[in-house]
């Protein structure tokens, strides 16, 4: 499919897709090329990262990872600060 491979990066560049890839590496670096108002999915398909930057903003303030694979999450960039996530919706165990 039309995915990133974002799953080896410390800092995902958001304008390569909507539909990213992450992996047990930790997206702790400052996201790039934000452009505000494009929406996505998050994909992880065998490991999620277990931190992120603190521009993205989880529900309630706390990050859960997913406990089965695959899953996904949707994302939303609200403001160059405010990457809004949702919840992971994931694989049955």
């Amino acid at each position: 499919g039309n995915e990133d491979d974002a799953s080896n990066d410390a800092a995902i560049n958001m304008s390569l897709g909507n539909f990213i890839k992450v992996g047990s590496t930790n997206p702790t670096g400052t996201p790039t090329n934000l452009v505000i108002g494009t929406s996505g999915v998050f994909h992880a398909e065998s490991a999620a990262p277990t931190t992120w930057n603190a521009v993205f903003k989880h529900p309630a303030g706390l990050y859960t990872q997913p406990t089965s694979f695959p899953a996904i999450a949707p994302w939303y960039i609200a403001a160059s600060d405010k990457i809004l996530v949702g919840s992971w919706t994931q694989g049955i165990a």
